[in-house]
This record gives structure tokens, C-alpha cells and sequence, in this order.
């Protein structure tokens, strides 16, 4: 997980032995008694490690090498070792259900229920959880429920009540570790289940436009905005979008911003407000086109000096049009004064 909201990607590197030093002759898990039947992979987006399926039992060593990417730029890596024993054992793994992934607006609490089960008879589970959501820093999520070893199926609740400071660009994982109690009732078998989470930004409401008597369009939106006062100045201010022309999609709840749709910005922070609403007036406008608008609150974290970087997009907000009133003259009658082929006047 990355506090700053940065990229990541992972991939199996040779384990060192020493700083700078590679482990001499290495071979990964699925080299050592190689097959159709053996591979090792690591998903370079999620992190998922997966070994299908390991011939031999032993002890192995891999390592994984996770890279933070901001603006498309490397910013720095983090290693992180992995030992795995692989035993002669005749005991199934437990099961865990649970969604695979949600998204909400920020300032939902999320109350969604875990179970873990495991076939075998008499054994006892367990169930606990990791990631970004029960790490964070404000209003950090939790497992409601027996942490303890309990008769199967075992049933927790997983608690998030997400706030404003919430709101990325990335997704959120939760992995869930089920654990039943097969070895002398202390430790055993283990499964992970991850669920995804995003959190987005919720769309401004009320958004109207009018032409003023200056022949400029004003838009207007509700005024506080339901995130206008999160914290570390988390919130950086509204963006402007403008289209010739109408179009009325669907907005999606998990898609922030408004790429791919035909708009452009035409304002890109504002807060001016009245003493009710926000607003912004558009004076860069032409009688003979349709303007369609949408307005999106934007988010940033700060750098040390106050910079604002990774910055998120809400939902969109409906779309207004309108169009200035056409208000030149318009040829309505006309008198035929001479008739000729080539000198006729009208």
C-alpha cells in the first residue's frame, strides 16, 4: 500500500544475499524440478503471487520487488522476502467468501460480511485481515467479529466507515487470511481472499446555468460541498468542463473524471462563491453554439512545501446546456421590384 496514492507494480526479482549482492546460482521455485504442471507468476498490477502447483516438498525463497510510479516516473523500490515451506500434508485449506470488489462514495460506511469454512471435521478457524484500509491514518477500518480459532464457518464482519480523505485514483486491497487449526490446534493451513475498494469523490449538486444581461453564461452549484472542508487541505477546489453540443451518458459510480467524453477544461480551480452557492461565470461564449456543461471537485495530497500531486477527480455532475438568445435580424418578407433573367431585384 501507498500512502501518497502512487502507483505500483511488482515483479520476482533474484533474492539478494548481500546489499547489491545476488544469491549466487539461484533458481525460482518453479525452475528446480521444471514441467507444464509448475509455474510461478506475480500479477504486475495486483501483486497476486501464484505457484501452480509446487512437485516437490522443501523450503524455497523468492523475492519481490515492488516500484512506485508517479506521473509515469519511478520514483523508488521497495524488496520484500517471501519464504514458502511446502509440506507432505493430508488437510484441506480453508474457504473464505466474500465480494471481490465494491466501490463507494466517500463517506459511506462499508459493512460487509466475511465467512471462512473449512470441509474438514472438528477443525477450528480463523480469520484476519490486511491493507491499506486498516492502516490508514483517519478513521482506519476494522474486523468485527472472533479473531480467535471458532467452529466452522466463522463469520466476521469487515467495518470502513470511508471519509472524504479517502477518496484516490487506485484501488484500495483488503487481504483476508482464513486459517484452520490442523496442526496440534495452534497453526495450519491458510487461504488469502483479497477484495478491492474504491473510494471516489461525490459529484456536486444542483448544478444550473443562465445568461446574464451581460450576454455571458453562469453556472452555479450547490454551496458547502459535501468534502469542501477534509483535512490536510485534501481539497484543492472545482473543475470546469464545457462541450458544444450535448452529451448525456450514463455516469458510472466507479469512473471519476470525464476522459474519453468530448469535454474540455475551461476553468481548471475555482471557489469563487455567492453567498449560498459557488459559481463561475463563462464570458468566452457565441450566440450561434450550444454549450453543455459539467462541473467536478478536484483532490490532491500536499508535498512538504504544499504542493499538490496525485490529483483525483469526483464523480461528474449532471450536464446543463443552454444556448444565447440568437437576437439579429431576420429577413422575413421579401418584394420582387424587377422581373429579368439577368437584372431581377428583389
Amino acid at each position: 500500500f501507498d500512502p501518497d496514492g502512487d502507483s505500483l507494480s511488482y515483479q520476482l526479482i533474484v533474492p539478494l544475499q548481500a546489499r547489491g549482492e545476488p544469491v549466487p546460482k539461484y533458481l525460482y521455485p518453479d525452475e528446480i524440478l521444471p514441467g507444464s504442471d509448475n509455474s510461478l507468476i506475480i500479477n504486475e498490477l495486483t501483486g497476486d503471487l501464484i505457484w501452480n502447483v509446487p512437485p516437490t516438498v522443501g523450503e524455497f525463497n523468492v523475492a519481490i520487488q515492488i516500484n512506485e510510479y508517479r506521473d509515469g516516473f519511478l520514483l523508488n523500490s521497495v524488496i520484500r522476502d517471501m519464504q514458502i515451506l511446502v509440506q507432505d500434508c493430508d488437510d484441506k485449506p480453508p474457504t473464505i467468501d466474500v465480494v471481490d470488489e465494491i466501490c463507494v462514495i466517500a463517506g459511506t460506511t462499508i459493512n460487509i460480511p466475511v465467512t471462512v469454512s473449512d470441509s474438514d471435521f472438528g477443525q477450528k478457524v480463523r480469520i484476519s485481515a490486511s491493507g491499506g484500509p486498516i492502516i490508514q491514518a483517519i478513521s482506519p477500518a476494522r474486523i468485527e467479529g472472533s479473531i480467535d480459532y471458532e467452529d466452522s464457518p466463522l463469520t466476521v464482519n469487515f467495518i470502513w466507515e470511508t471519509t472524504c480523505e479517502h477518496i484516490t485514483n487506485n484501488p484500495y486491497q483488503v487481504v483476508f487470511r482464513g486459517q484452520d487449526d490442523s496442526r496440534n490446534g495452534e497453526t495450519g493451513n491458510a487461504v488469502l481472499k483479497k477484495l478491492s475498494i474504491k473510494v471516489v469523490g461525490p459529484p456536486i449538486e444542483d448544478l444550473k446555468a443562465e445568461i446574464t444581461q451581460d450576454e455571458t453564461v453562469q453556472l452555479t452549484w450547490a454551496r458547502p460541498y459535501d468534502c469542501e472542508a477534509a483535512k490536510r487541505d485534501f481539497f484543492l477546489g472545482f473543475k470546469i468542463y464545457r462541450k458544444i453540443n450535448s452529451n448525456p451518458f450514463q455516469i458510472d459510480s466507479c469512473r471519476q473524471g470525464l476522459e474519453g467524453k468530448g469535454y474540455e477544461v475551461i476553468k481548471f480551480l475555482t471557489r469563487e462563491t455567492l453567498p449560498d452557492l459557488y459559481f463561475y461565470e463563462d464570458k468566452n461564449v457565441d450566440k450561434s453554439k450550444v454549450y453543455c456543461y459539467r462541473v467536478l471537485a478536484t483532490f490532491a495530497n500536499r508535498s512538504s512545501t504544499g504542493q499538490p500531486f496525485n490529483v483525483v477527480e469526483s464523480l461528474s455532475s449532471e450536464e446543463v446546456c443552454l444556448q444565447l438568445n440568437q437576437d439579429i435580424p431576420l429577413i422575413t418578407t421579401v418584394s420582387v421590384s424587377d422581373t429579368d433573367p439577368t437584372n431581377g431585384q428583389i
